[in-house]
């Protein structure tokens, strides 16, 4: 807001203030998108499952303490599926550390049905702004975990790691098809 007078500094404020609960207060606050789920259909009728990754006491301790926090937001729910992926712990840049959950989905994804959605054009978007006043960038918090994922796929969106077998209730990052969601979902 660097580039703001006083007046209009204010107003932005007070408008995010009014709204402060559209906001997510962590990275677990996740809004749900209406009227939409997710799906997860496949080639064939396989299944794909992976025994849990080794990791380190500290990257355990790590991946449980995730796992509880989504448990608890109801993100992820107790399944005993033939579907089974692996998770590990990915470098996270902010903070400087390994403690981004990430789901090896590679064996799920190669028997996916791929869907066509296309992206669209940045010059299409530049073309219809083009007369906007204002320009606002926001990002979503966690997007993929406020698409749902329909209830009969939920199995295969199953994971593992050492204590018991989990699926996500919501859509995922690394999971074929889903950034496609997010993109339909949006324009």
């Amino acid at each position: 807001m660097g580039n703001l007078n006083a007046q209009q500094e204010f107003e932005i404020n007070t408008l995010i203030d009014k709204y402060k609960s559209s906001f997510a207060k962590d990275k677990y606050d996740i809004g749900t998108v209406r009227d939409y789920e997710a799906h997860i259909d496949l080639l064939t009728d396989k299944y794909c499952s992976k025994r849990p990754y080794r990791c380190s006491m500290e990257d355990k301790k790590e991946i449980e303490e995730q796992v509880a926090k989504l448990l608890q937001k109801n993100l992820i729910e107790e399944s005993y599926s033939p579907f089974a992926a692996p998770v590990t712990l990915a470098f996270k840049k902010e903070d400087n550390k390994r403690n981004r959950l990430c789901i090896d989905f590679r064996d799920l994804n190669k028997i996916v049905t791929p869907q066509a959605q296309p992206f669209p054009l940045i010059e299409d978007l530049v073309i219809k702004t083009r007369n906007f006043k204002y320009f606002s960038t926001l990002d979503i918090n966690s997007a993929f975990w406020s698409i749902p994922l329909r209830i009969e796929d939920r199995k295969k969106n199953s994971f593992c790691y050492t204590r018991r077998p989990l699926s996500m209730d919501v859509s995922t990052l690394r999971l074929e098809n889903l950034s496609r969601n997010i993109s339909k979902n949006l324009y």
